[in-house]
């Protein structure tokens, strides 16, 4: 037999090869021996050729970690012989990025790679083959989650926090173009809206070459609030004339914070009180039933916390004019008017003036509407149901014309008699006289003309006592009538008269 010298690759005939001796023996029919030879063993050269070793990558799937290393044991090793085992093996992705199943390649490191054997074999014993595997590696798990906001209503969802809270990425990459918004742009009370992280625009920010496809982003939403938006609504300032209501026609336009796009409707004013309180001295208060909004922005009234300003308004008195009643009486020395005041206009509401009179501006007689009927202002008063004064209105007064005719001559009113002291005869006769009281009027006529004894025809009344100035509408002379008396018909009373005298205006005397 024969054997190497040496059990390690040496290469081409780098081997030698030895004959052993041990063991020879002598195979002879003659009974020759081995002492009968001499043997001489002569080596020869050899070549042991390096054993053949395939060590294959092993299968891995990672998540992405933005390395090519991988973690699972290069186990799968053929060829080795002996107790030999290798050391230091490691095998790696080709790429770290995401590829899909099966998509990345796994390669054995040979770098590092040693012999352990207890026969003292080297790595140049074998002729390592390192056969490729198949990996995966799957996206690495992202979390962006929406961060928490609290925004006064604009009538939008935008949200102008930043997005902060991203776990997941590796090796100093970043995530950019990141916003959030909320799902609703409207008041839903607090922590009632929810905040979603916009996807789209998001972008990779990495100095490893990594891309959104290495990594599996999860958004997480996250609560909001929305508070309402404050507006303020001002009542327009207004001048109005009294009406009896508290109603104001002036539309309420001084409306602030309300989103672009939005207005309020069924907006109005009132006053506070409906009656006349001085310049300024009302209140306009804006009226918040049946206000709504509209808009663009699709808002309602929750979005909005309305606050109410009032403002200062004028209610002016309103102009009543009362207007004499035209009237025609018979003079009567006075100048009172029996006739009602019914001309009044501008009073509102069923109020109506209490103690209208009127009176004329002179008592005698000035011909065919030549009198002035004048209102008395004086004891007016107002009748309200509604609580309104006279402070409420602003009161005219305008005359009118009148007529104030002379009394007519009264018909003859036959035996009323007085005896005459000292009569002239005819003198007298159909003369017209007047008393110095100017309600009675008398006409005295002499018959037959020998006759002491008057005829006399009255209107009205004479005094009952003392002395009768009768005026003659003749010559300047009068008749003085007193004492006596007056006969009179059947039920009317007499006047005493017991003298009668005649003066002139020369002669004061009886």
């Amino acid at each position: 037999t024969q054997s190497y010298n040496n059990s390690h690759v040496l290469g081409a005939n780098g081997s030698t090869l030895l004959v052993n001796s041990s063991g020879v023996g002598l195979n002879s029919g003659n009974g020759d021996t081995l002492n009968d030879y001499a043997i001489s063993y002569v080596n020869n050269t050899g070549t042991i050729t390096p054993a053949s070793v395939t060590v294959t990558a092993n299968s891995d799937t990672k998540v992405f970690d933005g390395t090519t290393t991988s973690n699972v044991a290069v186990t799968n090793v053929t060829g080795l012989v002996g107790s030999d085992s290798l050391t230091g093996l490691t095998q790696s992705y080709n790429n770290s990025h995401v590829l899909g199943a099966n998509g990345s390649t796994l390669l054995v490191n040979s770098s590092g790679v040693g012999l352990n054997s207890g026969n003292g074999d080297t790595l140049n014993d074998y002729a390592i083959t390192y056969v490729n595997n198949t990996g995966t590696i799957t996206p690495a798990s992202v979390t962006v989650t929406a961060s928490s906001q609290n925004k006064v209503y604009d009538g939008t969802t935008a949200s102008n926090v930043a997005v902060t809270n991203v776990t997941g990425l590796v090796g100093g990459d970043s995530l950019t173009g990141l916003t959030q918004s909320y799902n609703n742009s409207h008041v839903l009370g607090a922590n009632g809206s929810t905040l979603l992280v916009n996807s789209s625009g998001v972008g990779l920010n990495s100095g490893n070459g990594d891309t959104l496809n290495d990594y599996a982003i999860s958004y997480v939403n996250n609560t909001g609030t929305i508070t309402p938006a404050s507006v303020t609504v001002t009542a327009s300032s207004g001048t109005k004339v009294f009406d009896g209501t508290t109603a104001s026609n002036v539309a309420v336009t001084n409306v602030t914070g309300l989103v672009s796009g939005d207005s309020l409707t069924g907006l109005t004013q009132s006053y506070n009180n409906s009656h006349v309180l001085g310049t300024n001295g009302s209140t306009l208060l804006v009226n918040n039933s049946n206000v709504g909004v509209t808009g663009s922005a699709g808002s309602v009234l929750g979005d909005y916390a309305i606050s109410y300003v009032n403002n200062t308004g004028t209610i002016t008195p309103a102009s009543v004019t009362v207007t004499a009643s035209s009237g025609t009486k018979v003079y009567d020395g006075t100048t009172a008017s029996n006739v009602a005041v019914t001309n009044i206009t501008g009073l509102v509401g069923g109020d109506s003036l209490t103690g209208l009179t009127q009176s004329y501006n002179n008592s005698n007689v000035l011909g065919t509407n030549g009198s002035t009927l004048l209102v008395n202002s004086s004891g007016v008063g107002l009748s309200s149901g509604n609580g309104d004064t006279l402070g409420d209105y602003v009161i005219t007064y305008v005359n009118n014309t009148g007529t104030i005719t002379p009394r007519p001559e009264p018909a003859l009113i036959t035996a009323l008699t007085f005896n005459v002291d000292e009569w002239r005869g005819a003198r007298w006769a159909n003369y017209y006289v007047d008393r110095t009281y100017p309600a009675e009027r008398l006409t005295v006529t002499q018959t037959p003309e020998s006759f002491q004894m008057l005829e006399v025809a009255m209107t009205g009344e004479l005094p009952t006592e003392g002395p009768v100035e009768i005026p003659v509408a003749g010559p300047s002379s009068r008749l003085n009538c007193k004492s006596g008396s007056i006969r009179t018909p059947d039920g009317v009373d007499s006047l005493p008269v017991n003298e009668c005298t005649r003066r002139t205006n020369s002669d004061r005397g009886y």
